[in-house]
Formats: C-alpha cells, sequence, structure tokens
C-alpha cells in the first residue's frame, strides 16, 4: 500500500498520486490543499474522476472532503452515471437495429463492464459502443446498423481498405442524429498482429449478461480484451484509465481462485502469454493488484530478454506517469516508442512502412 497522503513526498507528480489514490482512496482525506487541483485536473484529463470518486465513496472517505473538492468529484461521479445509463440505452437502439438481421453480437469493453455492473464501470467515461460479430455476419450488420441511422466515419477510400482488409473492425459508425459511435469488431486483435485470434473461440466461451438479452466474452477474455486494447492499440494517452480497467477486472474476477489458472491457460492458448505477462506485471507494479506470486512466477515463461523488459519499464512508468510532468520531452519520446512498438507488433515491416508513410505524408483534402 502506499504511503499515506500527508507523507507523501513534496514532488510528487499529479499521475502519481491519482494512481497512490486509486489505490487506497482514504489518503484523500489528509490531501493538503494545494494538491487538489493538479490531482482533480489529471483525474478529469485521464478520464478518471468518476472513477476516484467512486472508489471514494465506497471506501466511506467522499463525504469527509473539502466541499469544494467532494462537488468536482461528485460533479465527475454524476457525468459517469449518465454515461453508464446512455451506454445502456444505446445498447438496446443496436440491438433493436440487428433484430431483424438474424446476427448475434457479443458486448465489448465499457458497455460490457456497464451491463455487468462491474467495479470498473462505476463512474467510467466511456465514448462508443464496442460490439464483437461473426466475421461472415459483418456485412449484414453493417447494413443493419446503417439503415438504422449509423454512418461510416471513414471517408478516405485508404482508410477504408485498411479496416477492411487488415483490421478486426470495421471503420467506427456514428449515429447521425445522436453522434454516438458504434464500433464492430470480428475479433480482438488484427489479422496481421502478432496476436492471432481466432473470433470464432471467443464466441465458443461467450456469456449471458444475467437476464439482460445480452451477451459477453468469458471473464478471462474480457482481461485480455483489456491488456490487447493496451499493448497493442498504441494509444497512451488513456493508459492509466485501461490500467484502471484491468485492475479492476483482476480485483473482481480474481476472488474466484480458479480465475487466475484459468486465466494463465487462455492467455496460452491464444498466443496471448506476452501481453499477459505485461498486463499483469503493470497493475502490480503501478496499481498494487493483488495477483497471485504463483501466477506471476508462472508467467515468467512469457516474459521477454531483460534488456527489453528494462526498456519496456521504463517507458510505461514514463508514459503512464508523465501527465503534465517537469521531464515533458522524455513523456513525449516513451509514448512515441509505444506507438511504434504497437503497430510494430500489429503489422508485417513491409506493410508498417507504407502505412506510416502514408500517415506521414497524406493531407486530408480540405472542406
Amino acid at each position: 500500500m502506499p504511503a499515506p497522503a500527508d507523507a507523501l513526498p513534496a514532488d510528487m507528480l499529479p499521475a502519481d498520486m491519482l494512481i497512490g489514490l486509486l489505490r487506497a482512496p482514504q489518503g484523500l482525506v489528509a490531501l493538503a490543499p494545494a494538491d487538489w487541483y493538479p490531482l482533480l485536473l489529471a483525474a478529469r484529463d485521464g478520464g478518471l474522476i468518476g472513477a476516484l470518486a467512486a472508489r471514494a465513496e465506497a471506501d466511506g472517505v467522499l463525504d469527509r472532503l473539502p466541499a469544494p473538492a467532494r462537488d468536482a468529484l461528485v460533479g465527475g461521479r454524476r457525468v459517469g452515471d449518465h454515461h453508464d445509463f446512455m451506454l445502456r440505452w444505446e445498447a438496446r437502439r443496436v440491438r433493436r437495429a440487428l433484430a431483424d438481421c438474424g446476427q448475434p453480437f457479443l458486448l465489448l469493453k465499457g458497455a460490457a463492464y456497464a451491463l455487468l455492473d462491474l467495479p470498473s464501470s462505476r463512474g467510467r467515461l466511456t465514448g462508443d459502443i464496442d460490439i464483437l460479430v461473426r466475421r461472415e455476419g459483418l456485412p449484414a450488420v453493417e447494413a443493419s446498423l446503417q439503415a438504422h441511422g449509423w454512418q461510416p466515419t471513414e471517408a478516405d477510400a485508404y482508410d477504408q481498405r485498411y479496416y477492411r482488409q487488415y483490421m478486426h473492425e470495421l471503420p467506427p459508425l456514428r449515429h447521425r442524429e445522436r453522434g454516438t459511435v458504434v464500433d464492430v469488431h470480428h475479433t480482438i486483435s488484427p489479422p496481421t498482429s502478432r496476436i492471432k485470434i481466432d473470433g470464432g473461440r471467443l464466441w465458443s466461451m461467450a456469456q449471458p449478461i444475467g437476464d439482460t438479452g445480452f451477451f459477453t466474452l468469458a471473464p478471462t477474455d474480457l482481461v485480455l480484451h483489456a491488456v490487447i486494447h493496451l499493448f497493442h492499440e498504441g494509444n497512451v494517452d488513456t493508459g492509466i484509465r485501461d490500467l484502471a480497467d484491468i485492475d479492476a477486472l483482476l480485483r473482481h474476477f480474481g476472488r474466484d481462485e480458479t480465475f487466475w489458472e484459468s486465466l494463465l491457460r487462455r492467455a496460452d492458448s491464444l498466443g496471448a502469454g506476452r501481453v499477459a505477462f505485461y498486463g499483469l506485471r503493470y497493475a502490480a507494479m503501478l496499481f498494487g493488484t493483488p495477483v497471485p506470486p504463483a501466477t506471476l512466477a508462472a508467467t515468467a515463461r512469457w516474459r521477454p530478454a531483460s534488456p527489453m523488459l528494462k526498456l519496456m519499464d521504463g517507458l510505461i512508468v514514463e508514459a503512464l506517469l508523465s501527465y503534465r510532468r517537469r521531464e515533458a520531452v522524455r513523456a513525449r519520446v516513451a509514448t512515441w516508442m509505444l506507438y511504434v512498438r504497437s503497430h510494430w507488433r500489429r503489422m508485417p515491416p513491409l506493410m508498417l512502412a507504407g502505412h506510416l508513410l502514408r500517415k506521414l505524408f497524406h493531407r486530408p483534402a480540405p472542406t
């Protein structure tokens, strides 16, 4: 556990403090007045102010905080609650849109967390609905969603071809009236990636979400999707929130002692051992996630070579904890290196070179 907030070093940086207080919200009570603004700014920009409020409320400390800070946290929680309400409502609209096309779908990520009422959903900000359908059903699903108002957001012919040939999802679809976005996946990693996951294997372990009529991935697959998203998508701007999701998922599902062995077996069978290693390592390292020592020891078979692991440790800590920190150049370099690494893991070298050159020199036409 981290030291109490009144014992935090004077040069503690906002993201460091945010993670420490997400781990131990009781430290909020002793927070110095001067620390509230940078903390709330980091929490807001990291999409975690509602989650921080939810954890403070669960620990019984929310009502003991200074009124301005409490009001800011409560406001963030209410925004998160509104996102939760809209996710549930929008999921029902998607179900209605797909009712006649004969294609089943699974809820992923934030929508799944909300419908499952997982701790990771409390106060969480979510911008879109992610669903998984069978690959052969993509044309019917896309046509049905478009008929109900969701339109492609990618007009560029290259981007359309890139998504449809090489990615694990269709180009995002945005509703023409509500502005809500649906991401339609057929698996959880690009077919060109080092991790090639047959979507059918995900369906084989799909589970109902209570009596809601919705379905989602098995708990092990929810966790693996979260770690693949963080370590293969290349967007570390939301890295703290994504790692907080992984922490919350592991804490929740890990209450069942059989979960940990199931997670290891599933990661091994799907070829996702390396990202599972990283997910468990950095959740335990930064969030204090109570991963059993035997589980951490078992992931050693997926551990990279020591020089690479040392580099990854430095990049992850620098990129995730460096929000508005003094060493801004180092943080930008770390973020860029992780972005390049994610693309290297997702594409063969020639494809990657062509893609990056295209993105570097292509400029959208003026509108």
